[in-house]
């Protein structure tokens, strides 16, 4: 009984710490009037309903829609407890790469560029402020297939240092496009790079397999062929996944004063930034911009991208349990941010898969997520933030500067003790997820 009123409390006040971050962790923009406040009577109300329907009911019910024309079904969590989640990733990464994380900890960048003068090609933003150097990483993979041949792809990332450096790194990841220039596109992530540059952070400035250059921009039917390229270990993820690994293991063994890692991606670059967080508990604090919904909720026109749909990898663990895995530990925290509006995807417009209305069925998922994570005692936290601001496929400059950039700067992560308020205050060692060179 003491243990289970231990687990209460843990839980209620990291609900409390969680509206008090900001506002209610499920909500929408109003861009006339912002986010509508959230009284404290309203504020136990939910963790009540929370607490009670993780008790009595298995978690908060969605409604039963038509599935999206696939073979896996992601309505219900194939993860049931805190271990189960764990052991979850583990059969993740051995399905990606075939091999378990230790391994994949010794792998790093092949070339190695410090101060790299960008070209035309690399599409880059210019004339940023705080920089003090850009490094070039270059990871080629080379796998041999089951058909006999050698598949090989070279990943590039470029790396923005400040001058004055807080010493944490933001991975921002494209999609299914080839500049962070901001020409030829409304994506915003140019804009994302420069804000987070000048506000002390690292960038990692990276692409989608295929997508590496404007002079090698791939279509998004050509991820379609690459998931049919079967590797004889691992799976084709591996070309989507392995060169942020890589790139991060570099840095935490070669660049000392980088102690936290975190990611944001758009479209294809929001569904990385989802799948890798949930298997590289190095990310504390990840954001997907538009990049997935649950499979239950996809209508009939998501048939491109195979890589999210890709039935062996899903059928070990669904869209909901991935958004679980990347925010699971003590002091990791996912936002998933979706355009209401978005002319591409997840937004309203696209949303044929109903009743009930896009709002209701987007948060309807969301609570899922946070009554599971409370039933199994996960310590991190994930919310969803329905943004009605942008109306095009981006990273809205609403959602950098009042989600994002706050989240980043005012989120302490404590990787060597966590406060948890246990009954007598005990003081809880936080397990550390980095690489041991």
């Amino acid at each position: 009984m003491n243990a289970a009123l231990k687990q209460c409390f843990r839980y209620a006040c990291a609900a409390i710490e969680t509206f008090a971050h900001g506002g209610v962790a499920i909500h929408s923009h109003n861009p006339s009037g912002g986010p509508v406040p959230v009284s404290s009577a309203m504020l136990w109300k939910w963790i009540s309903l929370v607490a009670l329907g993780s008790l009595f009911a298995g978690g908060l019910a969605t409604p039963t829609l038509r599935a999206h024309d696939n073979s896996v079904d992601d309505h219900m969590f194939k993860i049931n407890s805190f271990s189960q989640a764990l052991t979850t990733r583990a059969a993740l990464v051995r399905f990606v790469w075939g091999t378990d994380w230790s391994e994949i900890c010794g792998r790093f960048p092949n070339v190695i560029t410090e101060f790299y003068a960008p070209t035309a090609d690399d599409a880059l933003p210019s004339h940023l402020s705080n920089l003090d150097q850009i490094e070039k990483l270059v990871c080629t993979l080379s796998e041999p297939l089951q058909d006999g041949s050698t598949l090989v792809h070279s990943s590039t990332a470029f790396v923005f240092h400040p001058v004055n450096r807080n010493g944490r790194v933001v991975v921002v990841h494209h999609g299914h496009g080839c500049r962070f220039d901001g020409r030829d596109d409304n994506y915003n992530l140019g804009e994302t790079v420069r804000e987070l540059l000048s506000s002390g952070f690292s960038i990692v400035a990276m692409r989608m397999p295929l997508f590496q250059s404007p002079l090698q921009c791939g279509t998004t039917h050509e991820h379609d062929l690459l998931m049919q390229r079967q590797p004889k270990t691992g799976s084709p993820l591996i070309f989507f996944l392995e060169p942020v690994a890589r790139v991060l293991n570099y840095l935490e063994r070669a660049r000392s004063e980088y102690h936290e890692f975190n990611m944001i991606g758009l479209s294809g670059g929001g569904w990385t930034t989802t799948i890798y967080a949930a298997l590289d508990p190095r990310i504390v604090q990840s954001f997907p911009v538009a990049g997935s919904i649950p499979l239950y909720l996809r209508g009939h026109g998501y048939q491109d991208d195979a890589e999210q749909y890709y039935a062996p990898f899903y059928a070990i663990a669904g869209y909901k349990d991935m958004y679980l895995l990347g925010s699971l530990e003590a002091g990791r925290r996912q936002t998933q941010i979706l355009n209401r509006h978005d002319d591409c995807c997840f937004g309203e417009q696209q949303h044929t898969v109903g009743p009930p209305p896009y709002t209701e069925a987007m948060n309807a998922y969301a609570q899922d997520v946070e009554s599971t994570m409370f039933q199994i005692g996960a310590g991190g936290t994930f919310r969803l933030v329905i943004d009605q601001t942008a109306h095009t496929h981006q990273i809205s400059r609403w959602a950098v500067e009042t989600e994002i950039l706050p989240d980043l700067m005012n989120y302490k992560y404590l990787n060597v003790f966590t406060i948890v308020p246990l009954l007598g205050g005990a003081l809880i060692p936080t397990p550390s997820y980095r690489c041991a060179y």
